[in-house]
């Protein structure tokens, strides 16, 4: 998910200073348009609204360049509230009420704050009251929306009553008369009170409710009245003696008082004090009392683990949430700044119990009394932001809440578009991640649907790349050409539907879909000219029209890549002259690349003297770029298909010391061709002249290992250099080589899955053969292969081909006269009457070599000792096999005929003994084990 979208997110739920952060990395982002540049900054500006940061929001606002939308106007209109420019308030709101059409729905509920706040300053209760109401119903989140609700409350206290010399007096009156009556002479305190402090007398005011507060025959709807004016007066005028407060306490207790004084269902009073709870939640919830979180936090986990079961239950396990939530930003802004890990495992421990507070909210019954639920809304919210920010990202556990909030959002909800767009951004992600097709496809139909109907806050442009992307990654590319073509009118010039062309384009060709690819970009040069697109775009069109028409053997091929090579240095040349040096080396990489695809016209045409022409060119004017590198292999590899392998393996040489050799080298492109080249040049020298050049393929081998040791052909590489040692007969440097290619393997996961896993194996066994050879077969050699031949046989987990090899060498190496011979021989044969062994051998290279061989060893055997009844019906068995029919009818030919048989008749009935019982299982921990 992009920088903007997370906060979006975070802006939402309350995570104000990961907001600010995530619109400011969106806007170091290179590439950004004006019109994107100015939303993010009016974003920002928003941001540092709800963190009642006034100079930073300006600042963001500042650097808007449209300031005649509805938008800036109303963060400015916001702005000039908070700094008591009224007059210039009042005007930018006028403009943006005549703009409401085009506000969008996300900016309603600052709209009505900023009318709310101008009708208080004005002191117009009743348009104030309409404002607020109409701010708590169009907020974003349940916590804006509570933050709304404490502020009209305040409203309709302080502007409920005019504040008149003669009302103070009446009041005053009222009040001495009715100090019989309890519950009306506190009502009448709470306006006097109110009426002194607009009249400029707040300490009055205090002390007159703190006196109140103090009588004992009060109810506690009154009592909590008269606390929650005290709260609201204090903040506006803090009572600078202490004392005077009396009993009540700070504010911020007093609040907390009222919250956990709560009445019993059935008391007649019971709406009224849950109200006032609601608001003394409110005035907790919206920052301005809370010196420290934690401590809030504290406060509520106890309310809601109070057996009794607070009547504000769900309220306060929203609120437990953003706590939560805000404290685990806190946190994770200190661990990064910091490095501290204390702190990072705070971060992540409050988070966890935000996505808990959020379950326990969801577990409650829905509230049936309105028609939107939005602490609901709010918790699956919540619940998508901590999947996000767990680690790694659980981006399809995020989407199933977002999901969920989709689906509870009315269709005409504008949000529930943005709740799309984050959903498909999310299981694109989560495709990502896994590689599941099916994550992109629910991508490509959720960005499909927006297409049809897009957000304002969405660019369409950008849209439709990430849907065309989404179609290519699930393979679905007929479907990408024809969301591509559907709106190729709206966004004729869009340089995202062009790049969108390409993604689709390159698609086609890497799936082998040439002619269709190059019929669709020839259909669409036809029909726009691509002169109007941004440069490397239009360059990385050129390129693609080029590369095309050489993939199809167009004859157009040449002179496309001339136009590539001849555009491409044009704006080479530009890019030198602004001092942009990467830029330079990019643009001159695709003008280098332009003559390579002229190099491989030349010789698909079999045009000799333009080919080498351009060969000559790249190498004296494009050297070390990919596309002279590039030639450079394709040469060498033309040399080895002309059977030219020394001169081949000289030129892969030559081109991989040109970064050997030179290591500042290793920077440019072209770089990445030298391993390659390196290791073909000893598979060129070990196929050229036989043992002669052995030596030389060592050498390269040895470079290559020093110079890549962390290089993905690095195994290929070891391997090689056992196989060349052991063509050389020294098996024992050959074994060190393959038992330490051995243990390496064995380290991965599930490592007979590796075809190297098994040939290192046998090759490793191999060279313990030639050990014992070496040694004259002494049994203190020879024994230990036989064992380890008879281990790797008994591996059902190696491939049934290596199976096959070790068994067949088993059986060879036992002594002549041993009389397990024949069964060892019986057991390799015996997979024959396995036909699923016997199918995955046939999948391997010459995988029945080592059947014939023990069908012809095990005739042998018997042959030799004039067992002819015996050979005979392994050969034929051999036969009807299929094995080497002509081999072995020879071998039937050359046995004495049954009647001139004199030998005794076989003891052995059969030539296909059973395979012995046991075998050794795969390891259950994944990992094969070694001798």
């Amino acid at each position: 998910m992009e920088d903007a979208a997370e906060g979006r997110f975070a802006l939402a739920s309350g995570w104000i200073p990961l907001a600010i952060q995530c619109f400011k990395d969106a806007l170091a982002k290179a590439g950004l348009s004006g019109e994107a540049r100015d939303e993010l900054n009016i974003d920002l500006a928003t941001a540092y609204l709800a963190d009642a940061n006034v100079a930073g929001a300006t600042a963001a606002l500042k650097a808007v360049e449209r300031t005649s939308t509805p938008g800036y106007l109303l963060r400015d209109a916001l702005i000039q509230e908070r700094a008591n420019q009224w007059d210039n308030a009042t005007a930018q709101l006028a403009r943006v009420t005549g703009q409401m059409a085009e506000l969008p729905k996300a900016d309603h509920p600052w709209y009505y704050l900023a009318q709310a706040t101008l009708a208080e300053h004005e002191q117009k209760a009743g348009e104030a009251n309409v404002a607020w109401t109409m701010a708590i119903a169009e907020a974003a989140t349940p916590l804006q929306a509570a933050q709304f609700q404490a502020a009209q409350w305040k409203g309709q206290i302080f502007l409920g009553l005019p504040a008149t010399p003669e009302v103070r007096d009446q009041l005053q009156k009222q009040l001495n008369d009715s100090a019989q009556d309890p519950v009306t002479n506190a009502q009448y305190a709470l306006e006097l009170a109110i009426v002194l402090d607009q009249l400029g007398q707040p300490a009055d005011a205090l002390k007159l409710i703190g006196d109140n507060l103090r009588r004992v025959d009060l109810d506690r709807h009154s009592l909590n009245n008269l606390r929650l004016a005290y709260v609201l007066i204090d903040q506006e005028h803090p009572d600078p003696q202490a004392a005077a407060r009396g009993t009540i306490g700070t504010d911020q207790e007093t609040l907390q008082t009222i919250l956990k004084d709560w009445p019993e269902k059935d008391a007649p009073d019971f709406d009224a004090l849950v109200q006032t709870q609601k608001t003394a939640l409110a005035l907790l919830e919206n920052g301005k009392l809370v010196l420290n979180p934690k401590d809030l936090k504290n406060l509520v986990d106890g309310l809601i683990q109070d057996p009794r079961g607070h009547p504000l239950i769900k309220q306060l396990y929203l609120l437990q949430m953003q706590l939560a939530e805000s404290l685990s930003q806190n946190a994770a802004a200190a661990a990064t700044a910091q490095h501290l890990a204390g702190d990072a495992a705070d971060a992540a421990r409050y988070l966890a119990e935000a996505g808990d507070a959020a379950t326990h909210l969801l577990q409650l019954p829905k509230d049936q009394t309105v028609a939107r639920d939005t602490a609901r809304e709010g918790a699956w919210l919540t619940l998508a932001l901590v999947a996000w920010n767990a680690s790694p990202r659980q981006y399809l556990e995020a989407a199933k809440n977002l999901n969920k909030l989709r689906d509870a959002l009315p269709e005409s909800e504008p949000d529930r578009k943005l709740i799309t767009a984050r959903l498909a951004d999310l299981y694109f992600l989560n495709g990502e991640q896994t590689g599941d097709p099916e994550n992109f496809r629910n991508a490509a139909k959720f960005y499909g649907t927006l297409i049809e109907d897009p957000p304002p806050e969405e660019n369409l442009g950008s849209l439709l790349e990430r849907a065309v992307e989404s179609d290519i990654k699930a393979g679905q590319l007929d479907d990408a050409g024809s969301r591509l073509d559907k709106v190729a009118s709206q966004l004729a010039d869009a340089d995202e539907r062009w790049r969108a062309e390409f993604n689709l384009l390159l698609a086609l060709r890497d799936d082998h879909q040439v002619a269709k690819a190059f019929a669709r970009l020839n259909h669409l040069f036809e029909l726009a000219r691509i002169d109007s697109l941004q440069i490397d775009l239009r360059l990385r069109l050129r390129w693609l029209d080029a590369a095309l028409a050489v993939d199809a053997a167009d004859p157009s091929a040449a002179d496309k890549a001339q136009v590539l090579q001849e555009e491409a240095d044009v704006e080479t040349k530009a890019a030198a002259v602004a001092g942009n040096k990467e830029l330079e080396a990019s643009r001159r990489e695709l003008a280098a690349s332009g003559l390579l695809l002229k190099y491989r016209a030349a010789a698909q045409s079999g045009k000799t003297a333009d080919k080498e022409k351009s060969f000559v060119e790249l190498k004296e004017n494009y050297p070390f770029t990919d596309a002279e590198v590039n030639a450079l292999y394709l040469h060498a590899i033309e040399l080895r298909n002309q059977n030219k392998l020394i001169d081949a393996a000289n030129a892969m040489k030559d081109l991989a010391d040109m970064f050997i050799k030179n290591p500042a080298n290793r920077q440019n492109p072209g770089a990445r061709f030298a391993p390659f080249a390196l290791y073909d040049a000893a598979l060129y020298l070990r196929a050229a002249d036989g043992s002669g050049r052995y030596d030389d393929a060592l050498d390269c081998l040895k470079k290559f290992v020093d110079t890549y040791p962390d290089h993905p052909l690095i195994n290929d590489v070891r391997f090689e250099q056992g196989e060349l040692m052991s063509l050389r007969n020294q098996f024992d440097l050959a074994f060190d080589i393959f038992d330490d290619l051995r243990r390496k393997l064995e380290t991965q996961n599930r490592p007979w899955e590796n075809e190297l896993w098994a040939n290192t194996l046998i090759d490793r066994v191999n060279c313990m053969t030639g050990i014992a050879m070496q040694h004259n077969n002494d049994p203190q050699w020879a024994k230990p292969v036989r064992d380890e031949l008879f281990r790797l046989w008994s591996l059902d987990y190696l491939p049934v081909w290596a199976r096959v090899q070790a068994g067949y060498s088993y059986a060879q190496g036992l002594p002549p006269d041993d009389a397990d011979k024949p069964k060892a021989y019986g057991r390799v044969i015996a997979i024959l009457d396995n036909p699923k062994l016997l199918a995955e051998l046939d999948k391997h290279f010459n995988g029945r070599l080592f059947l014939a061989r023990s069908f012809s060893d095990l005739g042998d055997y018997y042959s030799t000792r004039k067992d002819y009844d015996s050979a005979r019906k392994v050969y034929q068995s051999a036969m009807a096999n299929n094995l080497s029919v002509k081999y072995f009818q020879h071998q039937l030919d050359l046995l004495p005929t049954p009647s001139a048989a004199s030998a005794p008749a076989a003891t052995s009935g059969s030539t296909m003994p059973t395979p012995p019982p046991t075998s050794t299982p795969a390891p259950a921990d994944g990992t094969a084990t070694g001798s």
